[in-house]
């Protein structure tokens, strides 16, 4: 039989207590290793939240189905009764017999219409300054550019408002609105 003074015991006591609670920490922190992540603990968005608790709604039931309701009025697109572009679309080949439809006239036609925007190009202007000689005295004259004209090449002020737009409501950062501008300005440059 091993005998152990008191304070030996208090000791080993205090002892497999600290190491007690080094296990409980060790294991919560192998639970979030091993996919305990929820948006608490990590980035990740509440929606892959495993624990469902953070998933309700705290929202108040209306009684109503979800979606619209009835007598809502909804708002789509329209069609343009002037489109920019149309392109048709025939079928060359008889779906059910084979039968070449190149030279049969269509007896009508369905639409549908896609809205786009048009392609981003820029518009260089050039500014010349001309030069003319005083038939009188010789002296060479020389056109004014406009003040804002500062460097041989710059960007305009439409830019330049989009590039505010762009950092500051938008928040873009400053290095992606200079490179949005280079790609487009490159486009016709080369």
């Amino acid at each position: 039989m091993i005998t152990i003074s008191r304070l030996e015991y208090e000791g080993m006591k205090r002892e497999i207590s600290e190491l007690r609670f080094l296990v409980e920490q060790l294991r919560y922190e192998i639970s979030l290793l091993k996919g305990g992540k929820d948006s608490r603990t990590s980035s990740t968005a509440p929606s892959h939240d495993l624990n469902r608790s953070n998933r309700i709604s705290l929202r108040e039931s209306s009684g109503r189905k979800s979606g619209g309701q009835l007598g809502h009025i909804g708002s789509t697109l329209s069609m343009s009764d002037t489109p920019d572009e149309t392109v048709d679309h025939y079928p060359c080949v008889c779906e059910q017999c084979s039968e070449d439809l190149q030279v049969v006239q269509s007896t009508s036609f369905s639409r549908r219409q896609l809205v786009d925007i048009p392609p981003v190009m820029p518009v260089y202007t050039e500014h010349r300054s001309h030069i003319k000689i005083c038939p009188l005295c010789h002296f060479e004259n020389k056109g004014s550019f406009p003040e804002v004209l500062q460097a041989p090449v710059q960007y305009g002020a439409r830019i330049e408002a989009t590039a505010g737009y762009l950092s500051v409501y938008q928040g873009n950062v400053l290095a992606n609105c200079s490179e949005t501008f280079s790609d487009y300005v490159c486009q016709k440059a080369v």
